[in-house]
């Protein structure tokens, strides 16, 4: 069934793109990382800072999700997550390599940062938000998938960071996550579509064929169910 299938890889599509960012890697390892990163910048005062920020964009991020859309959050979110990860894994590369550091820590101070506001204000919330939103209403339970898929995903994704460091370096993991983020880009663009101001029926309308749609009264079990 199509207005089953496509919010199924949509919801899961979006939950395989957030975990394999880096978001997970960086949050799990933020000091060792930024340790190695940073050397005149306290990497423990610098992850309180990275995650306070997190906080903060995910609190404007419950604003600006009905003031400016889903879609184009998500299109900054993945845009800015996968230019700041290379900006990152670029400056590991260039420091490792002709061993530039202590004056240009912010840097990767400044890729860290952007890359966290842009995950906290776009697909972080809106990967969950599609789940209650795409699904037909009799049928939500299937957004169980989504959330296994989700963490599933987290699991691999901290598990293979360690992994994919000492196979490709730092600067490699991170080059590896902007290329995620970037298919995550191009992904969002051409198979998200854009939920605001839609009613459930106007969602289910999109991925059911015109001849077999068919209006189900769940206008009315809606208003029986939200006062």
């Amino acid at each position: 069934r199509q207005d089953l299938a496509r919010p199924i890889l949509i919801t899961c599509g979006l939950m395989i793109f957030q975990k394999f960012s880096g978001a997970n890697a960086f949050n799990f390892y933020a000091v060792p990382i930024l340790s190695e990163a940073f050397v005149g910048i306290n990497p423990y005062n610098a992850a309180v800072v990275v995650g306070l920020l997190q906080i903060v964009a995910g609190m404007v991020s419950s604003v600006l999700i009905d003031i400016v859309g889903r879609l184009p959050l998500l299109v900054v979110s993945n845009f800015l997550m996968s230019a700041a990860l290379a900006g990152f894994g670029t400056f590991m590369y260039i420091a490792g390599t002709y061993g530039v550091v202590g004056f240009w820590d912010w840097i990767p101070l400044s890729c860290a940062l952007i890359f966290q506001i842009a995950f906290a204000i776009g697909i972080s919330p809106i990967s969950w938000l599609y789940i209650g939103e795409l699904f037909p209403l009799k049928h939500r339970g299937l957004g169980a998938i989504a959330n296994s898929v989700s963490y599933a995903c987290s699991f691999v994704s901290v598990k293979t960071f360690v992994d994919f460091k000492q196979a490709l370096g730092l600067h490699g993991s991170f080059w590896l996550y902007s290329g995620i983020s970037v298919i995550g880009l191009i992904f969002t663009i051409a198979f998200v579509p854009e939920t605001k101001g839609k009613d459930l029926h106007e969602r289910q309308r999109k991925y059911t064929p015109q001849e077999k749609y068919t209006q189900i009264d769940e206008r009315e079990i809606e208003n029986k169910l939200i006062p």
